[in-house]
């Protein structure tokens, strides 16, 4: 089962897939397409790897509550 984070990630990986398998631009007879940044793909996939495990974390129970020794 994907949640929303994971289906974002996946997206967003297979965006990257695309530019480093074809580039940046592409053309397709007389038009041309222009694929995301990839410099602001990545960042949003550091942000969406970081929400994933926060989703995980957040399934096993876990917090991130911390207590300093005195």
């Amino acid at each position: 089962m994907n949640t929303p984070a994971q289906a974002r990630l996946a997206a967003v990986q297979d965006a990257i897939g695309k530019i480093l398998k074809g580039g940046q631009s592409v053309r397709y007879g007389e038009r041309q397409v222009t694929r995301a940044d990839l410099g602001a793909l990545r960042k949003l996939e550091v942000a969406y790897t970081a929400d994933v495990a926060a989703e995980a974390n957040r399934a096993r129970g876990r917090n991130r509550i911390s207590y300093m020794r005195i």
